[in-house]
């Protein structure tokens, strides 16, 4: 009974978000939330895989041609010295899903957003936008106000 009352807590104080889902646009794509620190991800071959991340997954996008998909949160345990802390992770697929690349950002992170063709990571915090060169894997910054002059990706699913 213990138990129970507390993953309803849980669930209920937005700790667990499971159910939740990030979708890629042709839908052929998903990542569902096992439980906190833990998703499955569903490729286009429609098999699933378990990963653990080290955050919750407030939001989350694939890449228009399927390659990427970026996931941020507040870890799952969050201090009170930190409690605005988020993570950015981006994953690769191709050859199983790998982690390409992980920051952490000392703000909340409102979006994260792929360019058209992919090649681009724009992500909005309290803060700064930041655009990631994938191949690179190099951010700029720029100030809160700064619009990229490449046509970002038009998908609107979370």
């Amino acid at each position: 009974m213990l138990t129970r009352l507390t993953l309803a807590m849980a669930l209920t104080c937005g700790i667990a978000r499971a159910g939740e889902a990030v979708v890629s646009c042709d839908t052929s794509s998903r990542v569902d939330i096992i439980r906190p620190g833990m998703i499955s991800v569903v490729g286009k071959n429609g098999n699933p895989v378990s990963v653990k991340i080290n955050h919750q997954v407030e939001g989350g996008k694939f890449s228009p041609d399927g390659k990427y998909l970026v996931l941020y949160g507040q870890p799952l345990k969050v201090e009170p010295r930190n409690a605005q802390v988020t993570f950015l992770t981006l994953y690769a697929f191709g050859g199983g899903t790998k982690k390409g690349f992980a920051r952490t950002y000392g703000a909340g992170i409102y979006s994260a957003d792929f360019s058209a063709d992919g090649k681009y990571l724009v992500v909005s915090s309290v803060s700064a936008i930041d655009v990631l060169d994938i191949a690179s894997k190099n951010f700029e910054a720029h100030d809160p106000t700064y619009v990229p002059s490449f046509s970002m990706d038009a998908c609107n699913k979370h």
